[in-house]
């Protein structure tokens, strides 16, 4: 007998498949924002113009800009001034991730707890990635926090066919399952859909990927470790936690340079500027 989550699993798919389940597009702002980032003449003023435009992200560019981790010697109230001292790509890559929020909106309790927590569970992790990519790889932080915002797109569509179709998941247990199975796979198509660098658009369909192989940390990697960290921070003994996992086993810590065992935020630095980007991003 097949299970309620398969089921689920089965017509979702089914749905994704013959294009019946409905993608969510890049907020408007989002849009904006990318193509000032793609225009080799834009400017931090033109960027201000944009983002002013929603003043819940400009209020947490200017706190970012004023935040430990860039550690500037006096504080700033002007958004062109904050895009300056955040680098204009950065600002405008943590902008458009900042904007995915207005699409974690729900109708029914039971959605509306999950995208909630979704959402949340997301800014934790691109905060956590944020700190990883500054300060163990290559990587651009921006990119990083971004990648770490988007890991769970795929979720949304699966979360909308869940209230489009009432009674076919009723518990929270079984959506998880369901999220669990699906969200990396149209979370990919998601990104792709939306001209995201496969870099990124990779993200949602390898980071849960545990025994996956690269020539060099990516950033995956950057939010595979990110994930497990918060999967570690919130386990419980009713959870499938981290602890179920042999993090000495994982590529993602050996290409970092990262000790499994380590205390990752045991320096005084990266716990400030964990928190910092905590504060910005949340």
């Amino acid at each position: 007998m097949k299970t309620v989550a398969a089921v689920a699993s089965r017509r979702i798919i089914d749905a994704l498949n013959n294009d019946g389940l409905e993608l969510p597009t890049l907020p408007e702002i989002a849009f904006a924002i990318r193509d000032a980032a793609r225009d080799e003449n834009a400017t931090a003023d033109g960027l201000a113009k944009i983002v002013v435009t929603d003043p819940a992200i400009s209020a947490r560019l200017i706190k970012l800009a004023n935040s430990p981790m860039f550690r500037a010697p006096r504080l700033i109230s002007d958004l062109t001034t904050a895009i300056g001292r955040l680098g204009f790509d950065y600002a405008a890559t943590v902008a458009q991730g900042l904007a995915m929020q207005q699409l974690f909106q729900a109708n029914t309790a039971l959605v509306d707890a999950a995208m909630r927590e979704i959402w949340s569970r997301s800014i934790e992790i691109a905060a956590i990635s944020t700190v990883l990519a500054r300060h163990y790889t290559h990587l651009g932080p921006d990119n990083a926090s971004l990648a770490g915002l988007v890991h769970n797109i795929g979720a949304l569509p699966i979360l909308s066919w869940t209230e489009d179709h009432e009674g076919v998941i009723s518990d929270h247990h079984n959506l998880s399952l369901v999220l669990n199975n699906l969200s990396g796979r149209i979370g990919t198509r998601i990104l792709q859909s939306w001209d995201f660098p496969m870099d990124i658009a990779a993200v949602p369909q390898e980071y849960n990927n545990f025994g996956r192989v690269a020539a060099e940390s990516d950033y995956a990697d950057v939010v595979q470790i990110a994930h497990l960290y918060s999967l570690a921070k919130h386990a419980t003994n009713s959870s499938a936690g981290a602890s179920e996992l042999d993090w000495n086993t994982i590529g993602a810590f050996r290409r970092m340079g990262i000790d499994p065992q380590a205390d990752l935020f045991a320096s005084e630095d990266l716990r400030a500027d964990l928190e910092a980007a905590l504060t910005a991003l949340g």
